[in-house]
């Protein structure tokens, strides 16, 4: 491996330890906004041809409207507290453009034997960062909900840093996917280590209490469990077997039982009120409640403002959605070349997925 590459590794590993390890950040004092600064300034300057992406032109597109729309009103409502004004440029470069760069690098090298590095690593990384917050879970259990963290710390008249920012929580789920393939995939040894990391994952999703990431990782067990990749009839006939079981629980007192029991575990956190919710919704068959009230409130504030000036917005949005909130604040000029700077993103990695297994199959056949 080259200098170059060796040094582009660890500036990557350092700037994803500042992210998944909270406790780097609490006790440098450096925010993660800087050390994201420094990280895409020294990517940059390893690898500056690796902004020759379809991908580059829209991200400078987005960060351009981004600025414009600061300095004609003075911020731009998409989910940064109390920050305004420029600092809120520098907040959304340091969130968007490391992992771009990162990206952008990688698909530049072509080098699998990095990408492996990387991903292990970093897989790593998160299983030693749980060394610390599982026993904190096991004396609060609800320490994860910034909320409750709160509580917690004022009642028994400690401090806990380190905790993963919810940000962070939510990335757990997209562990999930290749740690199930690996599961299923690899045999002995392997096969029960892949298990261990996954129930481990899984008991931190858990541990969060935020309703999306609970309810995606379930979706990624069920249909790992239901796809076939080279038998189409096993995949249609699982995924018939779960329509009818959920036909058959939601027409018996099971569905209930599931959900009081719910209610139960999550009693005082979020998922509980959408519990609620759902159990109203199947009684009364209307969504009502105070989470998804909050929720209706805050894209309608989005929505009204994108309807008030469609091209730039009305200059407000109701903080939920990152989507809905752009197109509140900055109407298409802002929320356009934001979608597409996502849709170029996916399109390009799908080519390389094609590409690189068109490769593989190539190997195999020689």
């Amino acid at each position: 491996m080259s200098t170059r590459k060796k040094f582009f590794l660890a500036v990557t590993l350092a700037y994803i330890a500042f992210l998944i390890f909270p406790l780097f950040t609490t006790f440098s004092g450096l925010s993660i906004s800087i050390v994201s600064i420094i990280a895409v300034a020294t990517l940059i300057i390893l690898y500056p041809q690796a902004l020759k992406s379809k991908a580059t032109p829209w991200l400078l597109a987005y960060l351009a409207a981004f600025y414009i729309l600061i300095s004609w009103r003075g911020h731009v409502v998409v989910n940064m507290g109390a920050v305004t004004g420029i600092q809120q440029l520098f907040i959304e470069m340091g969130f968007i453009l490391p992992s771009y760069m990162i990206m952008s690098i990688l698909l530049y090298l072509k080098d699998e034997r990095l990408n492996r590095i990387i991903v292990l690593a970093s897989l790593a990384m998160f299983l030693i960062s749980f060394i610390y917050l599982v026993p904190l879970l096991s004396e609060y259990r609800t320490i994860l909900r910034g909320k409750d963290n709160h509580l917690i710390t004022k009642s028994a008249n400690i401090s806990i840093v380190g905790l993963p920012t919810y940000t962070l929580m939510h990335a757990y789920v997209y562990i999930i996917p290749p740690i199930l393939y690996a599961f299923k995939i690899f045999t002995g040894k392997l096969k029960w280590l892949s298990l261990f990391v996954l129930l481990l994952f899984l008991y931190l999703i858990y541990a969060t209490y935020t309703t999306t990431i609970l309810i995606v990782a379930v979706l990624c067990i069920i249909t790992s469990l239901i796809y076939r990749s080279r038998n189409t009839s096993s995949t249609i006939i699982s995924l018939s077997l779960a329509f009818f079981t959920l036909f058959f629980i939601n027409q018996t007192s099971v569905l209930n039982t599931v959900l009081n029991k719910m209610d139960e575990i999550y009693q005082g956190t979020a998922v509980s009120g959408k519990v609620s919710v759902f159990q109203n919704y199947l009684e009364t068959e209307q969504f009502q409640g105070a989470s998804i009230d909050g929720r209706d409130n805050a894209h309608h504030i989005s929505w009204n403002n994108f309807f008030k000036n469609p091209l730039f917005g009305g200059g407000d949005a109701g903080n939920h959605s990152v989507f809905v909130d752009r197109l509140g604040t900055g109407g298409l000029f802002l929320f356009v070349p934001y979608i597409f700077l996502l849709i170029t993103i996916a399109r390009i990695h799908l080519k390389e997925y094609k590409s690189r297994s068109e490769e593989r199959r190539v190997g195999k056949e020689c």
